[in-house]
């Protein structure tokens, strides 16, 4: 039997450091598949410091800084024209770059997580 008392905290740590490793693949294979207009919401997107709570721990891809970065992942949903009668002119589905990523990554991130 091995005795793992004590070395709770070095588990802990090894285990933030391929998360956070994780989140970094992660952030690139984002990158790889977000569209590029101006490139501000490229370049803004990133990988959070790991964040630990009582049961847990997790990091965060994304971006804090594009406003608009939500609509280019959700869509904005049907805008209706009411000068038209209130008909759809527009359903912009969104990219869902980072559902895609995520799906995409899925085994490497297992991988890393269990090196």
């Amino acid at each position: 039997m091995v005795n793992l008392e004590g070395q709770s905290s070095r588990i802990k740590d090894n285990l933030a450091r391929k998360l956070y490793k994780a989140g970094l693949y992660l952030e690139g294979e984002v990158k790889k598949i977000v569209a590029i207009d101006t490139g501000l919401l490229h370049d803004s997107i990133d990988t959070s410091p790991v964040m630990r709570y009582e049961n847990g721990m997790y990091v965060e891809i994304g971006t804090e800084y594009v406003d608009y970065a939500k609509y280019v992942e959700y869509g904005v949903g049907k805008i209706y024209n009411y000068h038209r009668g209130g008909s759809v002119v527009y359903t912009g589905d969104g990219q869902h770059y980072l559902e895609r990523a995520k799906n995409d990554s899925i085994e490497e991130i297992i991988n890393i997580l269990t090196q």
